[in-house]
């Protein structure tokens, strides 16, 4: 049977990383699966969640990152010829700044410690390397440590690709280190969703090596509305610039004819004061209630108790929001921006409505009134339509099987 090891940033020992979570349970049903947290070293050896029974979770580094370390690592990445060639492929790119040669630089290094890591981590294991798969659930510096291996024992490693650590949008010149050298060299490369495989496509120039394999929800059956409720809706989000909270706020305080419940999942920083503010003035047709952080399994409770009618989301830039897709398994109508792989999930006028990623606070409550204004007989199609096109995309069951059968059928 073979083994795939997981690279993951620091899940089981703390917060985030929950799809994760989604996904292990389906993959341990088939494979052998070892974790590796490679930003946790022996003195965070503690696991906060609960592991599917036979998987196994390991700090990955003996000890903190020091001024030995550093030292160390900083000699291996300048010498490193793969540095200077990704040098010379920033200045062709027209991408060389400070700040993206000291990515380059921080991302080699490190990744050159996980590669040593691994190494001595899983010494039995490289023994039979063709029974072996370094899976790592990020395009980041771990992935160049697993094709290092990949290339010096023959083993298999591949990775997912989300949307920040696959896609060049930001207008600063902002670039994702050596993405090029390593889907170039990797045996797989699944993005999350076909947007993020198009770019990659087209922006690194590289045609083969893409499977799209989306992520899953659980399902935890559909909630019946009760008759007579406020019309209720729901956004789930840490409050960051990206995700526009106050712009959603703003156009809820705009809607003065219609009586609506808004609940917000999720805090943040100087955004969530700005809600706060925003929300003293609502007229007194709008409800407001801002819960904040929610564990994954608090959402899913809360999800089954209430009456939600909407899903908003009107985020700058995402991948593909599990947010969405968790909504939607209970049957949720959506509302969000078309950005990233949105559009892969909400499809305008079927399941919810897709609107544009520059919309006005005036635009998006006008969105909204309609929506809260059409017939039941609507709605109900809307709300069939979200539940339905869920079970048939993006159920955790039938996403994570198919996904960990592909990398255990690598060749």
């Amino acid at each position: 049977m073979k083994t795939i090891v997981i690279l993951t940033t620091q899940y089981p020992y703390k917060i985030g990383e929950e799809s994760i979570e989604s996904e292990i349970g389906f993959g341990a049903q088939i494979a052998n699966i070892k974790i590796f947290a490679t930003n946790s070293d022996f003195s965070e050896n503690n696991i906060s969640r609960e592991l599917p029974s036979g998987v196994q979770a390991f700090p990955l580094h003996d000890h903190k990152f020091n001024n030995v370390d550093k030292l160390k690592y900083s000699l291996r990445a300048i010498m490193s010829k793969e540095f200077h060639k990704e040098i010379v492929y920033m200045k062709a790119r027209k991408k060389f700044t400070f700040t993206n040669l000291y990515g380059a630089f921080h991302y080699i290094a490190h990744g050159e410690r996980v590669y040593d890591a691994l190494e001595k981590k899983c010494a039995d294991l490289l023994k039979e390397p063709q029974n072996i798969v370094f899976y790592t659930y990020w395009l980041s510096y771990p992935t160049y440590a697993a094709l290092k291996l990949k290339e010096k024992y023959g083993c298999k490693a591949v990775t997912r690709a989300h949307d920040g650590d696959i896609t060049e949008q930001d207008t600063n010149g902002f670039y994702v280190p050596f993405a090029k050298h390593i889907l170039s060299g990797i045996d797989k490369c699944y993005p999350i969703s076909s947007a993020a495989m198009i770019f990659a496509k087209h922006n690194y120039c590289i045609e083969n090596g893409f499977d799209v394999q989306h992520l899953g929800t659980r399902d935890e059956g559909i909630h019946e509305l009760t008759a007579n409720t406020p019309f209720t809706i729901v956004s789930c989000a840490i409050i960051v610039p990206l995700k526009r909270i106050p712009l959603l706020a703003e156009a809820l305080s705009r809607i003065t004819d219609q009586k609506i419940r808004w609940i917000h999942l999720g805090d943040g920083g100087a955004d969530f004061e700005k809600v706060k503010e925003i929300a003293k003035s609502f007229p007194e047709n709008i409800e407001c209630n801002l819960l904040g952080r929610l564990t994954n399994d608090e959402i899913y409770e809360f999800y089954r108790k209430h009456d939600i009618h909407l899903f908003v989301n009107v985020s700058t830039t995402e991948g593909i929001p599990v947010s969405i897709m968790e909504a939607m398994s209970f049957g949720i109508p959506v509302i969000a921006t078309n950005v990233g792989g949105t559009k892969e999930l909400v499809i305008d006028g079927y399941n919810g409505r897709l609107v544009d990623a520059n919309i006005t606070p005036d635009e998006l409550s006008s969105v909204i009134e309609n929506f809260a204004g059409i017939s039941n007989t609507e709605y109900c199609k809307y709300r069939n339509n979200a539940r339905s096109f869920w079970q048939e995309n993006y159920s955790s069951k039938t996403n994570y099987i198919s996904f960990y059968e592909s990398l255990l059928n690598i060749t």
